[in-house]
């Protein structure tokens, strides 16, 4: 796969596929919510709001309008703690249209951005915010976990989607700053993946990306990876209709050897061909409605979390027994055959079938290119997981998921709690 690094330091990479007259492209900046100013959090969200919205030479509400007039299908812009990414997948032949759009937005956006078109977006950010935070039933807790997690000055402690009540105040000039310090092309990655020709393709990237200027180093933020000595018990009352629990292990940051045992370790306790936590708890018990498992990879350090939901009748500290139950005997003997495959599989079918969309395809290139993997990408990323073997997702439960170094949130309904949730220091009267 072509990989050429233009002289602004934008990194391109190719990769023709002829199969589907279509094209997707990625373009991934290394700039997430853990490079929000400590006074401004929330700003990282911000960004590709105003990027969606105007730009220099694209109007108010063109970007989307052009897009779907060409054809557009699974397009969008995603933001986490370490990147944001922007998706495109159009006909083959309107592959100029998006590297055009894309590259105004890197190079214009400053340009166009005001009070008016900024003071928009800020509410429709909180306003976002409202309905996914404030208005979820315990919206409130994985954010809660996360601070308990990461200790404060980490730039993972205040989440993904922490906003100050500052950035209501914040002006086009800081804005404009933030951009031009982390949404350069010498910190992004353009993955073009599809129905295309290599050639004409680096002469649409170069028309439209070379031009756009260095900013100089971008003062990216760095954290340890976090540890705890101790297990932490929160109790939060919430507006839900039955208790719950979630429980967080800090863990093995993204591509450490730990990470691949981890996702595997997921998908044996909760997966869809495997299922310890499911079958003991909701099958056997009938203590829990739902049960999942998850290891949430990041740059500077990582979690695992299990979150399980009580049936009628159950609370979280019977929750917490059982679950422990469970992880006791994994830590200690190896799961059977069927356990192992049926976590392999169940994790990897997935992301297996999902390469066959090139939009899937542009994403994984762009994440071996931001973790610097060396030869085949699919292959290398196949391979991490394919050589876990039963002994190793017992060694990484043991190694990394301690019962006494964890955070642990009970959740109990109360009909006086905000929807969202609110610490307390014991459980609701009745619970």
């Amino acid at each position: 796969m072509p990989r050429i690094v233009l002289p602004n330091g934008l990194v391109v990479l190719l990769a023709e596929d002829h199969n589907a007259p279509v094209v997707s492209m990625q373009l991934r900046y290394r700039t997430g919510t853990r490079d929000d100013p400590p006074a401004r959090s929330g700003l990282a969200g911000l960004v590709p709001r105003l990027m969606m919205q105007a730009t220099k030479h694209v109007g108010k509400g063109d970007y989307q309008r052009m897009l779907d007039a060409a054809g557009s299908y699974a397009s969008g812009w995603t933001v986490g703690m370490d990147r944001t990414m922007i998706n495109v997948s159009v006909p083959s032949e309107r592959i100029a249209l998006p590297l055009w759009l894309l590259s105004d937005q890197m190079g214009f956006l400053v340009e166009r951005l005001d009070s008016e078109m900024l003071d928009e977006q800020v509410k429709s950010l909180l306003n976002a915010h409202t309905q996914t935070i404030d208005n979820a039933p315990a919206g409130r807790v994985p954010g809660l976990v996360i601070s308990a997690l990461y200790p404060a000055g980490h730039p993972y402690h205040r989440g993904s989607f922490d906003i100050s009540p500052a950035l209501t105040s914040i002006s086009p000039d800081d804005v404009r700053a933030f951009v031009e310090a982390h949404y350069r092309p010498e910190q992004a990655i353009l993955s073009i993946v599809g129905d295309f020709d290599s050639v004409r393709a680096l002469a649409l990237v170069n028309k439209y990306f070379a031009p756009i200027g260095k900013s100089g180093d971008a003062a990216h933020v760095s954290g340890d990876v976090p540890s705890l000595d101790h297990e932490v018990r929160m109790v939060v009352a919430a507006r839900v209709e039955l208790p719950s629990v979630t429980i967080a292990w800090p863990t093995a940051p993204s591509q450490a050897p730990d990470d691949a045992p981890l996702d595997l370790l997921a998908s044996a306790l909760a997966g869809p061909r495997a299922g310890l936590l499911r079958w003991k708890l909701v099958d056997e018990l009938k203590i829990a409605a739902s049960v999942d498992a998850r290891q949430a990879s990041r740059e500077f350090g990582s979690e695992f979390w299990i979150q399980v939901t009580a049936t009628r009748g159950h609370g979280p500290r019977e929750l917490v027994s059982a679950v422990d139950a469970v992880l006791g005997r994994l830590q200690t003997a190896p799961p059977n055959d069927y356990v192992t495959q049926g976590a392999m599989t169940g994790y990897l079918m997935g992301p297996l079938f999902a390469v066959e969309r090139s939009s899937a395809r542009a994403d994984r290139f762009a994440e071996c290119e931001e973790y610097g993997v060396q030869g085949s990408c699919i292959t290398h990323w196949l391979a991490r997981y394919t050589s876990v073997t039963a002994a190793d997702l017992s060694a990484v439960a043991a190694r990394e998921l301690p019962l006494s170094k964890r955070v642990v949130a009970e959740v109990y309904p109360s009909a006086e709690a905000p929807i969202a949730g609110e610490l307390r220091d014991s459980p609701p009267a009745g619970q």
